[in-house]
């Protein structure tokens, strides 16, 4: 079935903080599958990885290689290209990475989150747009011309067919994101998903067996786990530098009409929980590691005209103790802004993203490294060409999807965003 216009079809990271220039984790971590949790091992990907997890295997005390980076260094030395071919060989075959060099790419969505993907993949070397999906046609064209995009469709099977093609990003309507991802991961397409992953635990779920069905990658941008103020907090947490009491949290936002952040008119209607929230909710399950915390809330009015709730209140609870108590408005007014603070028994941390402060209000330092979006963006790619699974693969991060249900299901027993359907346009 094909895609024309925006059809109405209807863990959590590394175990221990890396730096964010890798962008790729050189340690065993763990994820976890469905709502429930299965632990499955991961294993260094790179001959820089396995350094580095060779290294770790020695007394981190001791500033002498060891044992086991010496005998690493040694096989290094005697079959380095032995070793480089294979990988090579391996990578080439199982990821079915059709070749070197720029690699083709198909946008999805022409809106407000497009246009920061595009900024994104224009600074990549190896990376090339080739045809872009929209759900407006006069805006795709638009979008395309100023982004110099040759093939242009209302049709996403029609994208995704351009030759060459080997990845997606979606920035389309939340409510079409389930389809349009397995629709792509069964082609064979490796898909960066804007958040998102589904309306619904059911919708969630469908992502992510088709991501393992399929083997390719299927990542979601949690761009706050690639944020230096996060990531510092994470390190912090991971190194017992710092032990959360309580962590608060608000975003603020003025969408009483139905327009996106450059003003424009949507087709579509967002979700305060599924979609906004869901950037907090996953940056408390990296924090705290527990996907099965207690999870409550409580939602206001409905709109009369946008008919989904404005204004919604979370309080989230982690095996530890540590409590989470967050609020989300689409009521405010102003500009959008959100604010974190970690109250822990060290010290309290505060942050609007672009900055950490303590208690004191003194700067906390902060790694130099590319933005968010960038370094997200990076990551994707990258898990791409070594053949592995991103950073926040939708079977990662699906038990962010079963903390969102459990909120929703305390606030209202519904089963799904209110906001399920809620799309404009006709498809074939």
């Amino acid at each position: 079935m094909g895609l024309s216009g925006w059809a109405p079809l209807i863990r959590a990271g590394p175990s221990d903080p890396q730096p964010l220039s890798d962008y790729v984790p050189d340690s065993p971590r763990h994820r976890y599958v469905c709502c429930g949790a299965r632990p499955v091992l991961s294993v260094p990907h790179s001959a820089t990885q396995l350094r580095n997890y060779a290294k770790r295997s020695n007394d981190d005390t001791s500033t002498a290689p060891g044992p086991a980076t010496d005998r690493f260094y040694a096989l290094d030395r005697l079959t380095g290209l032995s070793i480089t071919l294979f990988v090579f060989l391996t990578r080439f075959m199982w990821s079915g990475y059709k070749g070197v060099g720029e690699m083709k790419v198909c946008m999805v969505g022409e809106g407000a989150q497009g246009v920061t993907h595009i900024e994104a993949l224009k600074k990549m070397e190896d990376v090339e747009v080739v045809s872009i999906a929209g759900g407006i046609e006069a805006d795709a064209k638009t979008f395309a011309q100023e982004h110099g995009i040759d093939h242009v469709s209302t049709n996403l099977e029609e994208c995704l067919d351009q030759p060459g093609v080997e990845a997606v990003v979606i920035t389309s309507p939340n409510q079409l994101h389930c389809e349009q991802t397995v629709m792509a991961l069964e082609k064979g397409v490796n898909v960066l998903l804007e958040l998102p992953m589904g309306l619904s635990c059911a919708e969630s779920q469908r992502v992510a067996e088709a991501e393992e069905k399929s083997g390719k990658v299927a990542m979601l941008c949690h761009t706050h786990r690639f944020n230096p103020v996060f990531h510092k907090i994470h390190e912090k947490i991971s190194g017992g530098d710092l032990h959360l009491h309580h962590i608060v949290q608000h975003t603020y936002f003025f969408r009483r009409i139905n327009e996106n952040r450059f003003g424009k008119p949507r087709i579509w209607t967002d979700d305060l929980l599924w979609h906004q929230a869901c950037h907090m909710i996953d940056m408390v399950y990296w924090l705290l590691d527990d996907p099965d915390m207690d999870a409550w809330g409580r939602c206001g009015p409905v709109h009369e005209t946008l008919q989904v709730p404005m204004d919604i209140c979370m309080s989230l609870q982690a095996a530890n103790g540590c409590l989470v108590s967050a609020a989300q408005s689409f009521n405010n007014h102003g500009p959008i802004y959100g604010d974190w603070r970690f109250i822990g028994e060290e010290e309290t941390y505060v942050t609007d993203g672009s900055g950490l402060v303590d208690h004191q209000g003194k700067e906390v330092t902060l790694p130099e490294v590319p933005s968010g979006v960038d370094a997200q963006d990076a990551e994707f790619f990258a898990a791409i060409r070594e053949g592995r699974k991103a950073l926040t693969s939708a079977t990662e991060v699906l038990p962010v999807m079963g903390i969102i249900d459990r909120v929703q299901k305390a606030m209202d027993g519904r089963d799904g965003a209110p906001s399920i359907g809620m799309v404009q346009g006709k498809g074939t």
